[in-house]
């Protein structure tokens, strides 16, 4: 038994549009190299695996202001040049604020 082609009409020969400024990441074969990551609490994707500085630094706050826990760690300020994010890892970032 024979299957018929689907009509593509205008689709045939278009690329298919990425998503959002974190699109998967492709080889010639298709393979994604997204990863996911758990920021507070929340599962995001990345294009790949990132140092953990870089991403405090995408935050655009004063990294003065913030303590970090890495898969449930707190970090020292002086050990986040040495994490890179990747696969399943869980980052909360948390902000101090001030009151009175």
């Amino acid at each position: 038994m024979l299957r018929r082609r689907r009509d593509l009409g205008d689709l045939r020969g278009r690329r298919p549009r990425q998503r959002g400024a974190n699109a998967a990441q492709r080889d010639g074969k298709g393979v994604s190299h997204m990863i996911r990551l758990t920021i507070n609490g929340e599962e995001q994707e990345f294009p790949n695996a990132i140092p953990l500085i870089e991403y405090v630094s995408s935050l655009g706050v004063n990294p003065k202001m913030i303590a970090i826990a890495y898969n449930g760690e707190v970090l020292r300020r002086d050990e986040w040049e040495e994490i890179t994010l990747s696969e399943g890892d869980a980052v909360e970032v948390v902000r101090a604020v001030g009151g009175g």
